[in-house]
């Protein structure tokens, strides 16, 4: 029958009018697909992020092994474990998604976000045990979703203000030539100086990994002895040291020559400290034997490695430092993240192990994604990235 003013067929009366499920907010043919979609993006991502992060913590857990043994078996279990856990959570993820978002988005929201939170949680597993990577995995991707929903606005924000940060990006270009130009330099130690100093150096680590991480160490020197000794975190518990030096796990005290690099490359000072600042940090030095917490634990990505102990010190020291964004480690604030003082004394930073950030009249703003650092430095001008930090010198 049509309607003859309109020449439409008339409207179906309420009770015969489809419905969506209460709550819902999509039609039931769409919800399901989007459970589906969900379900089917969480478990490739938390299959294939899983087996990666298992062959990696195997590898870095059992590097002596003649054969990849350990990253086989670390990468099976993630592949299973993480992949059935993944496609679970992300159906759960797919029913509690109430926008309009359709199933391809939310497919593609679930691909990523699994296999990032798998990533680690692969690591995890291997390194600490079943109970502790279920729990980074659940931790991690429920913030990454989370992360997926808000990355619209945030990206609409930056759209409007995009001009300001060109210039500002300008701005930081002209104060990297001018480092360039005029890179900063430090009093001389030869001869011998007659107060406590003690210096933060670092060296890229080999291969590829140097473009995005460095290896930072102190060396002090005591005037009393008159001569200089260096503290490090390494990557081997208690490895033979030179004459005058111990280890107490992984923290060893003169491993290497005073102007030995790493792997071959030349060190670096990133900063010095005299007076009294130089006699708080030779203190926490000293007590970082006992009191460092991460003796007996390495674990070159996320954490906690030679750049964490870097980070401890200068928090038990008290003395203020902001250092470059090749730093992976040192945001590390515990299996399952926390909340802190930054090392500068000035800012506040939250971190877990995929996400984190940090904020501060001396650091400026961070963002914190999977141990790597982009930010803004307010002053001196300067854009943190994580192939290091673009700007004026500090």
């Amino acid at each position: 029958m049509r309607n003859e003013v309109t020449g439409n067929a008339p409207p179906l009366p309420p009770e015969a009018a489809p419905s969506a499920p209460a709550g819902s907010g999509a039609p039931a043919g769409q919800q399901t697909r989007r459970v589906w979609a969900a379900a089917l993006g969480g478990g490739l991502g938390g299959a294939v992020g899983g087996a990666l992060g298992g062959a990696f913590g195997g590898t870095i857990q059992e590097m002596d092994l003649p054969e990849p043994t350990a990253a086989v078996h670390g990468a099976i279990y993630g592949l299973i474990g993480l992949g059935l856990l993944g496609g679970g959570a992300g159906a759960l993820a797919g029913l509690l998604v109430r926008s309009r978002a359709g199933s391809r988005t939310v497919f593609l929201w679930l691909i990523i976000s699994a296999y990032i939170a798998a990533l680690v949680a692969g690591v995890e597993t291997y390194q600490n045990g079943l109970p502790i990577g279920l729990a980074q995995f659940a931790l991690g991707l429920t913030e990454l979703v989370l992360m997926c929903v808000l990355l619209g606005p945030v990206c609409r924000l930056f759209w409007k203000v995009r001009w300001l940060l060109l210039a500002w990006l300008g701005l930081c270009l002209l104060g990297a030539g001018y480092g360039r130009l005029y890179p900063p330099t430090f009093p001389p130690l030869a001869p011998p100086p007659a107060e406590p100093v003690v210096q933060l150096r670092c060296a890229p680590l080999p291969g590829v990994l140097g473009y995005v991480a460095e290896h930072h160490w102190f060396l002090e020197f005591d005037p009393d002895e008159g001569r200089w000794h260096r503290w490090e975190l390494w990557q081997d518990a208690d490895q033979p040291v030179l004459p005058g030096g111990a280890s107490w796990g992984h923290v060893h005290k003169d491993l290497a020559g005073v102007e030995s690099g790493v792997n071959g490359y030349p060190p670096r000072v990133v900063a010095e400290w005299r007076g009294q600042a130089a006699r708080d940090l030779r203190a926490a030095l000293a007590a970082s034997s006992d009191e460092y917490p991460y003796r007996g634990r390495y674990l070159a990505w996320p954490g906690p490695n030679s750049n964490t102990y870097i980070a401890w010190v200068l928090r038990r020291s008290g003395v203020p430092a902001d250092l470059g964004s090749l730093r992976i480690g040192m945001d590390y604030l515990g299996r399952f993240g926390g909340v802190a003082v930054s090392t500068t004394g000035t800012g506040l930073q939250a971190e877990t192990p995929v996400l984190g950030g940090k904020i501060g009249p001396l650091e400026g703003v961070e963002v914190h994604f999977l141990g790597f650092t982009l930010g803004i430095d307010t002053w001196p001008p300067a854009v943190k990235t994580p192939l290091g930090r673009i700007g004026f010198p500090e």
